[in-house]
């Protein structure tokens, strides 16, 4: 399992998946030869609102879950060493 509806999420504090099975036709999960998970996710609760409650997650190699993007959010541009 790497999320599940009302699960908190990676996105920042007070954020929580949102109902999955609403949102069916939007949702699409998409793996890698290497086994792991990318999806958009609906998020849920206290100061969410519409032009933040969208975000893009995957998994790490090790499985680990973490935030991509997040409406709303600016992207910045890593720095390479």
């Amino acid at each position: 399992m790497i999320a599940r509806e009302g699960d908190p999420t990676p996105a920042g504090p007070d954020t929580f998946f949102g109902d999955f099975a609403a949102q069916i036709s939007r949702v699409k999960f998409m793996t890698n030869g290497h086994g792991q998970v990318a999806f958009a996710a609906t998020l849920t609760g206290p100061g969410v609102v519409p032009t933040t409650s969208q975000a893009l997650f995957a998994t790490d190699r090790a499985g680990q879950l973490m935030l991509v993007a997040r409406y709303g959010q600016n992207l910045r541009r890593r720095r390479r060493p």
